[in-house]
């Protein structure tokens, strides 16, 4: 079945999906990327089916492209959307939006026990550690509170492969550590339109460059992030092994 081209992403996910189950133990054949499922395989013979998407909710990808055409129609060609770094949310989210999508799909041979993939987004990722501890700690945790039927859900970290499903199936929340600077967050800034300010073509431009009338707030999906202020290092977010669950309700 025909479909767009694999993103650089996903074809890395794929890679890493051929490495983690190909130790020469099993005959891996009809390996292709399609259309419901994206990856389709056979492992001695039995069909596989996997699903691929970007850990970054579509609603944030939406809003910045929404925002940066919505100012370039008024003239403006430089935007800043500030976004709240919550993994353990935005993997609950997507995994859910994925699970109500596939249930659309017409049965089949590689769609009877679907695999969810899922890898960094290709926004903010000279900000995260997508593989530090912590971080899949939290992915893990969100998985865990997730509403889908998935055989399963892999990670790829963009340096390795890891098999979600860890945490105890139970509605859980990430506990902060100390959030009086505010909750870590991070901006992003996109410049469309070089023909409104051509001196601005090829410059890499920063969080000073865009004045804050055209700077948009995602606001977080945390309840324990609401009402505080967005918290931007300088430095990567690092995330500690340790945050407890509780239970969210």
């Amino acid at each position: 079945m025909s479909r767009r081209d694999p993103t650089p992403e996903e074809l890395a996910t794929g890679k890493a999906l051929l490495a983690s189950i190909d130790d020469g133990t099993y005959e891996i054949t009809d390996f292709e990327f399609a259309d419901r499922p994206d990856i389709r395989l056979r492992v001695n013979g039995h069909p596989q089916g996997y699903e691929v998407v970007s850990l970054l909710p579509q609603h944030i990808h939406q809003t910045i492209k929404e925002f940066s055409m919505w100012l370039y129609r008024k003239k403006v060609s430089t935007s800043k959307v500030i976004i709240p770094i919550e993994p353990h949310m935005w993997i609950k989210n997507v995994i859910e939006k994925k699970w109500d999508k596939v249930q659309k799909y017409p049965p089949g041979e590689f769609t009877k026990d679907l695999t969810l993939l899922i890898h960094p987004p290709r926004l903010i990722n000279s900000i995260i550690d997508y593989d530090e501890e912590g971080f899949v700690y939290a992915l893990d945790l969100g998985e865990a509170c997730s509403r889908h039927g998935f055989s399963g859900v892999g990670y790829w970290s963009g340096k390795r492969f890891v098999r979600l499903g860890n945490q105890p199936k139970a509605e859980s929340q990430l506990v902060w550590g100390d959030l009086t600077l505010g909750y870590p967050a991070c901006g992003f800034v996109s410049h469309i339109g070089t023909d409104l300010r051509p001196e601005l073509a090829g410059k890499h431009l920063t969080f000073d460059d865009v004045p804050m009338k055209h700077t948009k707030l995602i606001r977080p999906l945390s309840p324990q992030l609401q009402g505080l202020k967005p918290n931007m290092p300088p430095s990567h977010i690092k995330y500690q092994v340790g945050f407890a669950g509780e239970a969210d309700e």
